[in-house]
């Protein structure tokens, strides 16, 4: 992890100016909803998501059973 110093951030402060996401919103207050992100590798990720995907679409196969007869809608 990176570690600046205080002298590092002032100057960061005056070259990039105010923050473009910032909230006035008080964190304490019961109507305000905080989130946490956290940094993942997106290959893993995908990787996980195709392999969770694929599982998903097994187990909804699964679910349905086998033998159910096919119906044709009348035509008028």
């Amino acid at each position: 992890m990176c570690q600046i110093t205080e002298e590092q951030k002032t100057t960061l402060k005056s070259v990039l100016g105010e923050p473009l996401n910032s909230s006035s919103a008080d964190e304490a207050d019961e109507n305000v909803d905080t989130q946490f992100t956290t940094m993942l590798d997106p290959v893993v990720s995908h990787k996980d998501g195709i392999f969770s995907s694929k599982d998903a679409m097994d187990s909804d196969d699964d679910e349905m059973g086998g033998g159910g007869q096919r119906v044709q809608c009348a035509q008028q």
